[in-house]
């Protein structure tokens, strides 16, 4: 199950259960700039209108660990000066071959976690949301971890406390 993973691999799987079935991240968690807004929003009266739109978001963001959030916390790229105005997942990098390298890398990661049957991972396009749902345009795309996933992960960190693991990354050999 758990056998003949990478590090790239095993920090996915650990920080996907972090997040989704202990629904805590570590400290120094980078989050998706529009989530903070969107956060504040959220607490704010005046935007008491956007809380029904707002639930289906924070919901969907809950359950995955999102593309973006990998892209930040394990390759550490930098951010580009735009960035989604409605969207709370969805994070825009500077467009450079380290960002390039990072994307094929995650891909082809995900993709060996899917066919190994440790994760699921989904993409949603705007017919997937209400139309009043404000990410008209924005594509998202996550992992969920299966049964064996759960499984994997939890024998993972059974061994080492994740306080630990969360401080996995890439090493200049790796990259």
């Amino acid at each position: 199950m758990s056998k003949g993973l990478g590090q790239f691999e095993r920090w996915i799987l650990i920080h996907t259960y972090l997040k989704t079935v202990k629904k805590e991240l570590p400290a120094d968690w980078k989050y998706p700039r529009g989530y903070q807004r969107a956060k504040d929003r959220y607490a704010n009266p005046r935007w008491a209108d956007l809380r029904p739109r707002l639930d289906i978001h924070f919901s969907v963001w809950s359950e995955h660990l999102m593309r973006a959030e990998i892209l930040r916390n394990y390759f550490d790229l930098e951010l580009s000066n735009r960035q989604s105005a409605d969207d709370i997942v969805k994070e825009c990098f500077r467009q450079t071959p380290a960002y390039r390298a990072a994307l094929a890398s995650l891909l082809r990661t995900l993709k060996r976690l899917e066919r190994k049957g440790l994760i699921e991972w989904h993409r949603w396009r705007l017919d997937h949301f209400p139309k009043d749902c404000f990410c008209y345009g924005n594509q998202w795309d996550g992992c969920q971890l299966t049964p064996n996933g759960v499984a994997a992960a939890e024998k993972f960190l059974s061994a080492n406390p994740w306080q630990n693991c969360h401080k996995l990354t890439l090493t200049d050999n790796d990259r």
